[in-house]
């Protein structure tokens, strides 16, 4: 069974970086600048190229939350590059609308241009280590998370970047060592425990097995905490989600789909989450290799309530449906499926099965009626 994805930190790290970087870099860019300019009473005026990068900050800020086109604001930047070609808030702006393009590359090149002539800016230097990771780029990637955390040494999240950077680049050991050092600085910080969890997981008995169990119950705790009330984060929120996946997949790669199960339906203190695509097939099938597939047909009955107009829902309820011989329920939601989408490609698979299903009463659990 294929695992649930992780949080991908380094996109989270890259996502949240945005206006705050180019203003942070405002005031050294103007040092920079007359480092650079050799005092050329001829060069253009700094100050008139850090308002526009401020200025181009908010217009990209703006932009990429409503998902407009950035065409446009990119080769405003790339035109005042020619004429400020130091600035470094220019190079940083540019690169967050490249990434948001996924031109990790060319982000990555204005990123080291912005770090040579502010190197001491930490969110950059995490956000260097952002991209470096991205493209595989291990070694620089370490070099990058190693300087944000020893630039700001209370910053936990730091070191949990610099973790997974060791992680990938296979030094399970030291990224232990930095992850235990990060839960010291920051108990809370959930995405430590579940990197935690995946090291003792790795180890393959089964005491890595019970303390991964544990890590990743805390993580979903404290992940759940960090998104809750008016202070909560979506992004919290989905790490929480993460967890209890992770958690179930563990468990139903071990054999035990009833605990897998009972797992999964931690999700109902969040039941949107219970019943996206994901979760739901996922919590299906174990209710199915537990032996259990009429109760995975009744859970997509519930599945459809949430999401009626949805193809995917309603052909995973046709298909748990003939897994538990309920045939009048895979009939209806077979014909709910050919309303709202006649070429999905599970279609003819699953009217060849119904067509060979044995006739069955129409009095069946959980069928959902005509219209």
């Amino acid at each position: 069974m294929p695992h649930p994805p992780r949080p991908t930190l380094f996109r989270v790290a890259v996502a949240v970086l945005s206006l705050a970087v180019v203003v942070g870099g405002v005031v050294v860019g103007v040092l920079a600048w007359r480092n650079t300019s050799h005092r050329d009473n001829t060069a253009p005026d700094p100050a008139a190229g850090l308002e526009a990068a401020a200025e181009l900050g908010s217009q990209y800020a703006a932009a990429s939350g409503n998902r407009r086109d950035l065409t446009p604001l990119i080769a405003r930047t790339r035109e005042l590059l020619r004429t400020y070609p130091d600035l470094a808030p220019l190079h940083t702006v540019l690169a967050q609308m490249l990434l948001d393009q996924g031109d990790w590359a060319g982000a990555q090149a204005h990123i080291e241009q912005s770090l040579q002539l502010d190197p001491h800016q930490t969110q950059l230097q995490a956000m260097a280590g952002s991209v470096a990771l991205n493209l595989k780029r291990l070694d620089q990637a370490k070099a990058f998370y190693g300087n944000a955390a020893a630039f700001d040494p209370t910053d936990a999240t730091f070191r949990v970047k610099l973790a997974n950077a060791m992680i990938e680049a296979g030094d399970p050991q030291e990224a232990g060592r930095v992850l235990e050092e990060a839960l010291r600085l920051d108990a809370t910080m959930h995405q430590a425990e579940a990197a935690l969890a995946d090291l003792a997981m790795q180890r393959g008995d089964d005491a890595g097995r019970a303390e991964a169990d544990d890590r990743l119950k805390r993580a979903a705790d404290l992940a759940w905490k960090a998104g809750s009330g008016m202070a909560g984060t979506v992004k919290a929120k989905q790490a929480w989600t993460a967890y209890i996946r992770r958690r179930a997949a563990y468990a139903s790669d071990a054999g035990r789909p009833n605990e897998a199960a009972i797992i999964l339906y931690e999700l109902q203190r969040e039941p949107a989450a219970l019943y996206d695509r994901d979760p739901a097939e996922q919590l299906a099938k174990a209710m199915v290799d537990a032996g259990d597939p009429i109760q995975a047909a009744l859970l997509f009955q519930q599945v459809v309530r949430v999401h009626p107009e949805a193809a995917w829902a309603w052909a995973d309820a046709a298909r748990f449906s003939l897994d538990a011989d309920l045939h009048e329920q895979a009939r209806e939601s077979i014909r709910r499926l050919r309303r709202i989408d006649l070429n999905h490609p599970d279609l003819p698979t699953l009217e060849h099965r119904l067509a060979r299903s044995p006739p069955t009463p129409t009095t069946q659990p959980g069928v959902i009626g005509g219209g």
